[in-house]
């Protein structure tokens, strides 16, 4: 009895033992920065172990003097994590890992922010690892890059930012600054927009913000549209549409005009025949005086590109009326649109 009791107690020991010896990673901290330094040196091409050794060495003075002994543990844990249980995307997995790591600190986070991206993640790889390479990567491109989606040739990015992580159970990247949606040669700007992106679904909830023509050399504040104070925005796409903002054109009229407007950014850079960003009233009864000198208008009123749209309604149609000397000489009337 005495002996199968013994022998119990010495393979529960061995297991252990085992278990223990199988962990990649030391506990303590400074020598476990010089295995993760060891490891991320692996790399096939000698420019990703230079990127790696410029990452680490970047990231010494946050894991010395930034991360608390919990957060050090977390760390260390989820690397554990990945590296025991990431099979072939081991290696990736952790450099984008380390790569938010090292960023966080400056990307305008608090550090009670970090630590529920922290929580976060550790509970999220936890419960299953499917996915953790796709949310890993999203986390390096946010904290690095600013980047919230990149889809196809198209991204979208915040600029001039504050961010926040106030959840821990929950991703959701609060925003105040600028978004921006982003091709090599073109972009849509929304600027003084707040909101809230959420990664699961890539979808982001405004609040606010304006646009305007600056792409086509057009001056910030003669034309340009405000948001309303809630929009939504699918952030896999590459184009938007938002209802009811408020269109300011003025160079030609002083009205504020409540509009549709759309945007899309394209592979060429903005020219004559862009046809983005545009907007339409939903009105087509506007009297707009001198849209252009001795020219006054009634009907509806947008822009498509850089140029004024201007159009009928259902129930009346677009008139011209030509002025000189100060009296009508000409009323020219459009078919409705």
């Amino acid at each position: 009895m005495k002996k199968g009791i013994l022998i119990a107690v010495l393979s529960l020991f061995m297991g252990a033992s085992s278990a223990f010896a199988q962990a990649y990673y030391s506990t303590e901290k400074n020598t476990f920065y010089e295995q993760l330094t060891a490891y991320l040196n692996t790399a096939a091409s000698k420019q990703e172990r230079d990127e790696a050794s410029a990452m680490m060495q970047a990231f010494k003075g946050a894991w010395d003097s930034y991360y608390s002994d919990a957060e050090v543990n977390t760390v260390i844990q989820l690397c554990e994590l990945l590296h025991s249980k990431g099979g072939a995307r081991s290696y990736p997995n952790t450099y984008n890992f380390v790569a938010a790591l090292q960023k966080a600190p400056t990307a305008g986070l608090t550090h009670k922010d970090v630590n529920n991206w922290l929580t976060f993640t550790e509970v999220k790889a936890q419960k299953s690892m499917n996915g953790i390479d796709k949310y890993l990567k999203s986390c390096r491109e946010l904290f690095v890059d600013k980047v919230l989606s990149a889809k196809g040739n198209s991204k979208w990015s915040v600029r001039d930012a504050l961010i926040g992580f106030p959840k821990a159970d929950k991703f959701e990247l609060v925003v105040d600054g600028t978004l921006v949606l982003a091709t090599q040669n073109d972009e849509s700007v929304i600027k003084q927009t707040k909101g809230v992106f959420y990664l699961d679904d890539n979808r982001w909830e405004g609040m606010g913000g304006r646009a305007d023509w600056s792409r086509f050399e057009i001056a910030e504040d003669k034309v340009y549209v405000s948001f309303p104070d809630y929009y939504e925005l699918d952030l896999n796409r590459s184009e938007y549409a938002i209802d009811s903002v408020t269109f300011y054109e003025r160079r030609h009229f002083n009205q504020a005009i409540l509009c549709r407007y759309e945007d899309k950014v394209l592979v060429n850079a903005p020219n004559e025949k862009t046809m983005y960003p545009r907007v339409k009233s939903y009105r087509s009864d506007y009297a707009i005086k001198d849209l252009m000198k001795n020219i006054d208008f009634e009907g509806g009123i947008g822009m498509m590109g850089n140029q004024v749209d201007v159009f009928g309604g259902v129930d009346n149609k677009a008139i011209f009326h030509f002025r000189q000397g100060g009296r009508e000489v000409l009323k020219a009337v459009a078919s409705a649109s």
